[in-house]
């Protein structure tokens, strides 16, 4: 299990990834060496780990995604799963309860992509009995954007104030999306490391890193087994007028638990995930939402016991990581 300590850790690396031990360290008054350390030994256990990837833009939006369910044959269900882990299109991978066995999220460039993808790729395997295809329409809220408020307002503030600053979005070019390769599994690789892997001088990695960290198109993860932390994770599916869908969206990013929000084409225009401590946490959820917007309704809602892939990372049984999957805009 995790304790305080690492939660400020994870906490402060999703709001300044690259940050230095010993500027952490000032702001949480806790050694550096101790914090480092504690990092040190949560990756190597594999029960948390980073990543960072060229997202078109901060919410993927350039791309098309589709959240794909999927019933499986009675007992087919993990080979399904390592049919699809190591397949990069497959982003994530979410085991539920209810009426579907797998949830998953699928991306590439455009929709006829997604369409061909699904029916050529995940139809034929073996063990998939059902699917539905819904597309997202716009993303509310980014799963990167989740925090496990661990950070003092002022704490946050001063975490933040260590990222550097641009007067301009940068663009793209080949020599930063080498070096997004380069720290794409581990975003706190050392400067001298990612010097020997791209054949720069170390002033220009340094300054490379510095701009990938302002840019909107990158996305930048801090990601740890909410398992293993004692979160739970739900799935909610909503039908909601669409004269009231910012709102509702709105109401729900004002929600600590509220993980990643998107409206999607079909019945249920909206699907939430959030993470909980208790379950009890989604009757307040679901009561204030019925209170303020009586015409949206709650159409389905499921538990996710286990996450088999999150944003290209595969995880076991245990919820620790075996492997990564780079993603890839097209």
């Amino acid at each position: 299990m995790f304790d305080a300590m690492d939660f400020a850790i994870f906490n402060a690396l999703q709001i300044s990834p690259r940050i230095s031990w010993a500027r952490l360290g000032q702001i949480l008054m806790i050694d550096p060496s101790t914090l480092s350390r504690r990092w040190s030994r949560v990756t190597r256990e594999r029960r948390a780990w980073s990543s960072c990837f060229h997202a078109v833009n901060d919410r993927m939006e350039d791309l098309a995604t589709a959240v794909v369910e999927i019933r499986c044959r009675p007992g087919s269900r993990e080979r399904v799963i390592g049919l699809l882990s190591h397949e990069a299109p497959v982003v994530s991978i979410h085991c539920t309860s209810g009426a579907r066995d797998l949830v998953l999220t699928v991306s590439l460039p455009n929709r006829i992509a997604v369409d061909r993808y699904v029916d050529q790729v995940i139809g034929p395997v073996p063990g998939v009995r059902r699917m539905e295809t819904s597309y997202v329409r716009h993303f509310f809220k980014a799963g990167s954007d989740w925090r496990p408020q661990a950070l003092t307002a002022a704490q946050a503030r001063a975490v933040a104030a260590t990222l550097p600053s641009a007067a301009v979005d940068p663009r793209p070019n080949p020599g930063l999306l080498e070096l997004i390769g380069a720290i794409g599994d581990d975003v706190r690789r050392p400067l001298s490391e990612l010097q020997r892997r791209v054949g720069r001088s170390l002033s220009a990695v340094s300054r490379g890193m510095d701009t990938l960290l302002v840019a909107s198109w990158v996305n930048w993860r801090i990601d740890f087994s909410h398992e293993l932390g004692g979160w739970e994770e739900l799935m909610l599916w909503l039908d909601v007028p669409q004269s009231e869908l910012d709102d509702v969206a709105a109401t729900l990013r004002r929600f600590p638990q509220l993980r990643w929000c998107s409206s999607l084409t079909g019945t249920a225009n909206l699907i939430a995930t959030v993470c909980v401590r208790d379950l009890t946490e989604l009757d307040e959820i679901e009561g204030r939402l019925a209170e303020r917007f009586p015409a949206a309704r709650v159409t389905d809602r499921c538990l996710v016991p286990r996450i088999a892939k999150r944003m290209g990372h595969v995880i076991d049984h245990d919820s620790r990581l075996t492997g990564y999957v780079p993603f890839t805009a097209g």
